[in-house]
């Protein structure tokens, strides 16, 4: 073997492109097996592509930054040559040691001067004038100073009409998935309200006896997965003219983070007790928000569950996560007056909406569903 071909990997059944957001070497670099040689992102995560040869760099055939078809070459490798194992002990490079006690002295005096903001005498009077904050302003002049043009550029800038927001690459790929979804897929939604004051008393009890906050998602999540044994028509997918029911139970859980909607996955839901699902939805977000998610993290879903309760939204009508068959939108609990045999009382109530594939699951399913759903929860039959 002297030509090794290195291709876009396909991450999941659906991903067709993928964007070269790093490449780490150079035509006629060096490399070593294991060495990592470029990062990709899809709408779902970034994956480090590694070499698993050695040799070096014959060819890059993308740039950073360019959309790629997935099985496309973007690297190829000659393993004919093999780079010289450096020795294990290299030899003080004095040199080498000031400068990194130099770099320390910079570093200090960065900080100590960071908070300053630097400005021309002309900038800071026009922006008391303006009533302007030059923390918020890039300077321009020499070395960054921020300038009397910097300042009346800020100013006008913020009194225009409006200002455009790049559309990130992940944000892109999710308007074309969403896109796809509403167009391609005939969706029908049917909403059912479900009685909460035995299930958010059995969270509040789970708390006192573990001592730990548990999500109400996480407790959500398990009745949700209860439903689908019963009901495993729609924890399915949908994947070339094929319909995919699947005995393990997968739910993806929608996350907002800076970067986009993410939705990771919280795998064999119904085999796990309630305080393991809570851990590891609040594992999940943490790296979500922290854009650390890896492959396994985010594949191999069956269903969706996305709630917007903790931001008061009441009821809203999900798209589904193609490939999906279906997705349940939960909303805010809420407080109303309920006839009893003792006479009114208040309880709690949310609306769940279930979006389903009319192709595959027909209304009346998707009402047993909800109702086994409904059921669950109010009967707490976890």
């Amino acid at each position: 073997m002297v030509r090794v071909e290195i291709r876009v990997p396909k991450l999941d059944e659906i991903q067709e492109t993928a964007i070269i957001r790093k490449i780490y070497k150079k035509v006629g670099e060096a490399v070593k097996k294991k060495e990592k040689l470029a990062t990709i992102e899809t709408m779902k995560v970034s994956y480090d592509i590694e070499s698993e040869y050695d040799g070096f760099i014959e060819d890059i055939k993308f740039k950073e930054n360019d959309e790629v078809p997935v099985n496309e070459v973007l690297i190829i490798i000659n393993t004919e040559y093999v780079p010289a194992p450096k020795s294990k002990e290299e030899p003080l490079d004095y040199k080498k040691e000031i400068k990194v006690e130099e770099k320390r002295e910079e570093i200090l005096e960065r900080k100590r001067t960071e908070e300053i903001v630097r400005a021309m005498p002309a900038a800071r009077a026009l922006a008391r004038q303006m009533g302007v904050d030059l923390s918020k302003i890039k300077g321009t002049g020499p070395g960054g100073i921020i300038t009397v043009d910097d300042v009346k550029k800020y100013v006008e800038q913020s009194q225009k009409e409006y200002y455009v927001e790049e559309i990130t690459t992940l944000r892109k790929q999710i308007a074309d998935k969403m896109s796809k979804a509403n167009i391609e897929i005939p969706t029908a939604r049917l909403t059912i309200k479900i009685k909460m004051d035995k299930l958010l008393n059995y969270r509040k009890n789970l708390e006192e006896k573990y001592s730990k906050k548990i999500s109400l998602t996480a407790v959500l999540i398990k009745a949700v997965a209860n439903a689908l044994k019963k009901y495993p028509k729609l924890n399915s997918l949908s994947i070339k003219n094929e319909w995919r029911i699947y005995n393990k139970i997968n739910i993806a859980v929608a996350v907002q983070t800076k970067q986009g909607l993410v939705t990771p996955v919280i795998k064999d839901v119904d085999k796990k007790e309630i305080l393991e699902i809570s851990d590891e939805l609040e594992r999940l977000q943490t790296k979500a928000e922290a854009n650390e998610l890896s492959l396994e993290d985010v594949t191999g879903s069956t269903f969706t569950v996305t709630n917007l309760g903790p931001y008061n939204i009441i009821q809203f009508d999900p798209i589904i996560n193609y490939p999906q068959i279906a997705i349940l939108a939960i909303g805010s609990y809420f407080k109303e007056f309920e006839l009893q045999q003792e006479g009114l009382i208040i309880s709690n109530f949310s609306y769940f909406t279930l979006a389903f594939d009319h192709r595959y699951i027909d209304g009346y399913d998707a009402a047993l569903f909800l109702n086994e759903l409904k059921k669950i929860i109010e009967n707490l039959e976890f």
